[in-house]
């Protein structure tokens, strides 16, 4: 629930439990009846986790966007995985991308829970596109 909860929260969709009161109600809704101001994604998702763990928001810093949100992520899994089953890296991925963030997803037919040459060479084209990254087999250029 938490993962699709917070996904829900993210991109304002509710999720209504069976038996559940079919009266709408303002998760974002002030005490004193004022909406917060807008909120990034992320922050949505951030602010439903903190409750969630009960954790204190107003401890959360913030001097820009999410430094997550600036960091490209590559996820590959392979469709055969047995002890971590697919679904759960695409809703994973798609999470991710919901809140802002940057990210590749690759599926590898046949593959289980492992590695494959596939994945490696993907792994190593995805880290040589981002910026900055410098080839060790060659010290004069920058990718």
């Amino acid at each position: 629930m938490c993962g699709k909860g917070m996904s829900d929260v993210a991109t304002g969709g509710e999720e209504q439990e069976e038996g559940a009161s079919t009266e709408f109600e303002d998760m974002f809704e002030r005490e004193d009846g004022d909406p917060k101001e807008e909120e990034s994604n992320s922050e949505k998702a951030i602010g439903y986790l903190s409750e969630e763990l009960q954790a204190e928001r107003d401890k959360i810093v913030r001097t820009g966007p999410f430094s997550f949100e600036s960091i490209p992520v590559f996820m590959g899994h392979g469709t055969e995985d047995e002890k971590v089953p697919i679904e759960i890296g695409r809703l994973a991925a798609d999470f991710l991308d919901i809140i802002g963030v940057n990210i590749e997803w690759k599926e590898y037919e046949g593959l289980g829970h492992w590695y494959s040459s596939d994945m490696l060479r993907d792994v190593v084209r995805f880290l040589k596109g981002l910026d900055g990254w410098k080839d060790s087999t060659d010290e004069s250029r920058t990718v």
